[in-house]
Formats: C-alpha cells, structure tokens, sequence
C-alpha cells in the first residue's frame, strides 16, 4: 500500500499543541516527522479530508515529494517547474518559521532561502507566489532546511483564509513609516476577512501604543481616538 502523508505548518512553539489537536480531531493520523513550524503525519487512506479547521495548524494539505540533498533537491525542483507549468497549476513557494514573529534578526529575509534553491536555476513557474483563489489546486515548495524541501499540494477551502505562500501576510508589506507591525496585523484582517471600511470610518482603539494600526488607519482617511497609558510614535 502506497504511504500516504499530509503536512502542517504552525508558529514555531506550537508543535506540541498542534499534535494535541490532531490527536483528538483526526485521531487516524499519526505522526510521522517534525522540524520547529512544520510536522507530517501518516494517513490510512486517500480519501481523507480535512473537515474541520485547526487552531494551531497555518496551512495544510498532501504530501507528493520530499528531497534531502542538493542533487535531490534541485531533480524536484525541475519536475516541480515541468508539472506546474504543463498542467498550468500555480506554485507557492515558502520556508518553515526560523524565528518566532518578531524574534528575527534585522535584514532578515524569510524567502532567501527557497528563492536561493529554485530562483537560481533560472527554472519557470505558473503564477509563481500569486494569491490563490477558493477551490483552486495550489502546489507548494516549502523549504525545510536548505537541502530538504517538501513537494506538497491542497485545494483552497472555501473558508476564508490569507491565500498567500504559506499563509503568511508578507512583512514586505509593511509601509516604511509605520512604527510597529501592528499595521501588517490590521491589513491581514483586513484582506482575510474581506472587509471594505466606508470611508472616513470612526475608529476607537484600546491600546494604541506606538501606533502601527493607528497609523495606517490615518493614512487611509480614517478617523482615529486612540487610548493608551504609553506614549506614541509619532
């Protein structure tokens, strides 16, 4: 019988609750290989599905390959780039968590690293890292470690979801004048959720310091009372 695995990824820390979940949601899963912010598990059958939304799992979806190896890894990349393109399916390329959010040391580049593996041998992908669309095949390259990559791939859910590589809103994003990432987390909301605020929206906002949201709310000609003992940035 052919050994069918899925994947997981997660803030590195939440491994631990992560398998808990698991464990009492899909109990026939079985865990099978783990790196900090990614997992795998064992499954009996192909027609499982994920029916239920996890708290601590990022993304999800089916294993199709893993390379260990740069020799390996670079075939994979190859085959990746000839199925994507002739079966016109769009790639998500990402890394697993390195640092906790926030913890990353500065010029850090979370996408330096796959981008390094497949970007360097000049190959093509379909709509390499554009924002996916609910019921849409996505494939996706996750760098594990420099020489250990997972081929994996998922159908969007309906639910409503960051449709961005690896579910994460880029910190690329952030606007150089904003004065803390709170903005990133407004603007994911923002985008997930699909929230249109009317312009010159009154806004109260209960902890304000140093301004991040209260910032991109301004800036956007938004109305904003904001409240916190601290002072702001700006």
């Amino acid at each position: 019988m052919e050994n069918l695995f899925v994947f997981m990824t997660c803030q590195i820390g939440a491994e631990k609750a992560l398998k808990t979940e698991v464990n009492q949601i899909y109990p026939e899963l079985r865990f099978a290989f783990s790196r900090p912010g990614f997992l795998t598990f064992k499954v009996g059958s192909k027609d499982f599905k994920f029916q239920e939304k996890l708290i601590f799992a990022r993304h999800w979806g089916w294993v199709v390959e893993q390379a260990k190896g740069m020799e390996a890894v670079h075939g994979l990349a190859r085959r990746l780039s000839a199925e994507s393109l002739s079966q016109k399916v769009k790639v998500h390329a990402f890394a697993r968590d390195s640092y906790v959010p926030g913890d990353e040391p500065e010029g850090f580049d979370p996408d330096q690293s796959w981008k390094k593996t497949i970007l360097d041998l000049g190959l093509k992908f379909h709509d390499l890292n554009k924002k996916s669309k609910p019921a849409e095949t996505v494939f996706n390259w996750i760098q594990v470690d420099p020489d250990h990559v997972f081929f994996t791939k998922y159908v969007e859910p309906e639910w409503k979801l960051i449709r961005r590589p690896g579910r994460i809103y880029p910190v690329h994003l952030l606007e150089k004048n904003s004065p803390s990432r709170a903005q990133l987390k407004i603007k994911e909301v923002l985008e997930r959720y699909e929230i249109a605020l009317p312009e010159a929206t009154r806004i109260l906002e209960i902890g304000c310091s140093p301004g991040g949201a209260t910032q991109f709310f301004l800036d956007h000609g938004h109305w904003v009372m904001g409240i916190d003992p601290k002072r702001m940035a700006f």
